[in-house]
Order: structure tokens, then sequence, then C-alpha cells
């Protein structure tokens, strides 16, 4: 699940900066369409970084553990739910707005559960160094 955290969140990143840039120049949306590309943009780079701290923190355990697994896959859902329902209503004419709250409520669940995880987290140089050899 590290590297999958790691592999998702990083291309999550990527892409929310390639629709940011495109939706940023194109003349083809209206105003509405491009509220909703920002925000779906937004909460998507916001929850794609968390997605790769959930898998650094995941990497600093020998054991992952299953509330740090249920942050990542909780930030993953939201992603689907939330940008994705809100990239579906600026690309189509499909009202896909009541998927939206679901993935904020999965965004809030992945922000509970990493929150969790941080009195088992502590970072020195060992682990640090051993996090940037494994990756």
């Amino acid at each position: 699940m590290i590297r999958l955290f790691f592999a998702l969140g990083s291309v999550l990143a990527g892409l929310a900066v390639a629709v940011g840039a495109w939706s940023a120049h194109s003349s083809a949306l209206n105003e509405i369409q491009a509220l909703w590309l920002e925000k779906a943009v937004r909460y998507q780079i916001i929850h794609a970084l968390a997605l790769l701290a959930t898998s650094l923190l995941m990497a600093s355990h020998a054991t992952p553990s299953k509330t740090a697994v249920a942050a990542g896959v909780s930030f993953l859902g939201g992603c689907l739910c939330f940008c994705g329902s809100l990239y579906v209503m600026a690309f189509s004419s499909i009202d896909a707005g009541l998927v939206t709250p679901a993935g904020g409520m999965l965004f809030l669940l992945g922000w509970a559960c990493l929150a969790c995880c941080a009195p088992k987290f502590a970072l020195d140089r060992q682990v640090l160094c051993r996090l940037v050899l494994r990756l």
C-alpha cells in the first residue's frame, strides 16, 4: 500500500497541475465551470499531498497501521467522489452534486485518521535516512 499511495498521490498531484493549467488558459469554460474546476484542482492537490504524506508515515513503520491505511483510502475516495463529481459537472451536463458531500466526508475522515496516527509517529534522523533509502 505504501508504494501504491505514493504513486497515486504523485499521479493525482500531476493531474491536478495539468487540469489547473489547462483550465487557466481555456476559453471554452463559462464562469461556473471555471469555479468548479478551480475548487476540484485545489482540493485534489491538497489531498494528493496528504496521500504522499500518508505513504511516508506508513513507510516509517515496520508494519503500517490500519488507521494510516484508512486515511489513505479515505483521501483516495474523497478525491474520486469530491473532485470527480466537480469534474463531471464542469465537463458535462450531469448534475453530480449529490456525490460531492460524500467526498467531503471522506476527506474529513482521512484527516481524522491521520490525526489518530500522530501519537505513534516519531521521526528521527535514522528513520528519515531509512525512508529516503527505501523509496
